[in-house]
């Protein structure tokens, strides 16, 4: 069966000519097979796309008309061995069961008093987020009988899975030719001045051209341009179907969206520190902490929760919107400083197997999953009440000293991409402030030093680092962190000492002058 395509454009930026977008190419099926007969398969196709053009934001573009730009991409040298290892790599299920979506099941989210602060909430939004115990209490509630036992893993691996893995690094996925940088230039410059669509399709003189006139050979969706009157960054949050006749549904709600979210920042972010031993628990209770879990950081939560939803419930699936934002980047300073760290910030070698694809030294992204609380495969899903939690170490890939520190080997010197130090530490009695970008899924988004072309008071949030542990009787504990850091890695031989004093664990006692959180020694 011929491989078919699915086309997804997303913008970057606009330099005041020139529109930037990164063109994602996701293979249905075999990605080594043909893309027609007599034609080669995907990674060693000669691509040559036609651009589309749709001036205006009156109507959804339609397949067909003339291309605005025609762009020929040339074959990606490593694209090739990168799925022939890939192939090798796992075992592949050539004919895995059809995606669809779970029935019954819905996306929930619990709202902490950091977010329904910072918000200004108010009910009416969507009634899958909540304010009272209703996570608390699922949390708590026995599993409904009779419990289902989940079947056991498969060990074959579908194509679209290797290749949603695959996403998950840009670098990587540009190498399997997964990704294209295209470059369209706008005349009259002005042309985009009211918005627009952008959408990108196969020449007929391209590798794999049959695929136009095959039914479900080219999946396509387009990207919602904003009015464009000066340079900015640009952000694709959601996509739309390229189709004939366009769905007859009102899409008002998604197009605010776009609105909202075209400059690719978060707009609500909030943070807290538990201070309490059920960190679900937001009031007074008498209790403390069992173990420091550092700074907790949420964003934009019914924002996250309504667009989750929309890919799963089946009674949206006419709107055929995916979401465009695949992960995100959170960034923290001091507020005295006008430099910002990233915490998602990492670096070292890619391979696939033995096939060694370069270095990779650039920003990764935080996802936000929703768990089933009975491990079953469909029924009510909660997203977890903060999205991060920051304890010093950056907050992706690995962390080597939590490994060690719970058991595990000792993985320093392994050969693979770890999480770079953001160069700022996390230590008690400062305040901090935090901001949250928006990724792509080509890796795309706001870089470090730019800034929300889409000023809200609530881009950034500030949180003090306390020191909440209960103090039981008088012990000393030894750490291999110099008392100045206190979460970073354990990389020096130094040593410190703790005294905590001896007072009930109930009662808030101020920290001592020298403060750090320290990692207890293996």
């Amino acid at each position: 069966m011929a491989t078919r395509l699915v086309l997804l454009p997303y913008l970057q930026g606009w330099d005041g000519t020139t529109l930037s977008l990164n063109l994602l190419l996701i293979p249905r099926g075999n990605p080594l097979d043909p893309l027609a007969a007599g034609a080669p398969n995907v990674p060693a196709a000669k691509f040559v796309f036609d651009v589309h053009l749709l001036p205006g934001l009156g109507a959804l573009p339609t397949p067909g008309g003339a291309a605005y730009q025609t762009i020929t991409s040339t074959v990606v040298p490593t694209a090739l061995p990168a799925f022939n290892a890939l192939a090798s790599l796992y075992q592949i299920d050539p004919s895995p069961p059809s995606a669809t979506k779970p029935p019954a099941t819905q996306v929930k989210k619990h709202l902490p008093l950091s977010y329904q602060s910072a918000a200004s909430f108010a009910p009416g939004r969507t009634p899958l987020v909540f304010t009272h115990s209703t996570y608390s209490c699922a949390l708590q509630a026995p599993p409904p009988k009779p419990f289902k036992r989940l079947p056991p893993p498969n060990p074959k691996i579908a194509w679209g899975k290797v290749i949603a893995i695959l996403r998950r690094n840009p670098v990587l996925a540009a190498a399997a030719g997964l990704i294209r940088t295209l470059k369209i230039t706008i005349t009259p410059s002005d042309l985009l001045k009211a918005g627009g669509f952008v959408h990108v399709t196969l020449s007929p003189s391209s590798d794999g051209a049959a695929l136009l006139g095959m039914p479900d050979g080219l999946k396509l969706y387009a990207t919602r341009i904003p009015t464009l009157t000066a340079a900015r960054d640009l952000f694709t949050p959601v996509l739309f179907p390229v189709v004939s006749p366009p769905p007859a549904l009102d899409y008002g709600e998604i197009f605010t969206e776009v609105d909202d979210y075209d400059d690719g920042w978060a707009k609500i972010v909030h943070t807290g520190q538990p201070q309490r031993l059920d960190p679900l628990n937001e009031t007074p209770d008498g209790t403390r902490p069992a173990k420091e879990l550092g700074i907790r950081i949420g964003w934009d939560d019914e924002q996250v929760t309504i667009w989750m939803n929309r890919q799963i419930d089946a009674t949206q699936a006419g709107y055929d919107a995916p979401i465009g934002v695949q992960g995100y980047r959170v960034d923290v300073r001091h507020p005295a400083e006008a430099m910002w760290h990233s915490l998602v910030h990492a670096a070292g070698p890619l391979t696939i197997g033995g096939l060694s694809l370069g270095t990779f030294d650039g920003e990764l992204g935080v996802e936000t999953h929703p768990v089933q609380l009975d491990a079953q495969k469909q029924g009510d899903l909660w997203l977890a009440t903060y999205f991060a939690n920051w304890i010093g170490p950056p907050l992706v890939t690995l962390d080597n000293d939590l490994t060690r520190l719970s058991g595990g080997p000792d993985n320093s010197g392994a050969q693979r991409v770890k999480g770079v130090p953001p160069g700022i530490a996390l230590t008690y009695g400062q305040t901090y402030d935090f901001r949250v970008r928006l990724m792509d899924h080509t890796g795309g988004g706001p870089l470090l030093g730019g800034a929300p072309a889409i000023p809200v008071p609530l881009s950034r949030s500030a949180a003090g680092c306390a020191r909440s542990l209960p103090c039981s009787p008088t012990r000393r504990r030894r750490c291999r962190i110099p008392a100045t850091r206190p979460l970073a890695s354990a990389s020096s031989a130094a040593c410190c000492t703790i005294r905590l004093s001896a007072v009930p664990a109930s009662i808030p006692t101020p920290s001592p002058p020298c403060s750090p959180i320290c990692r207890p020694q293996n």
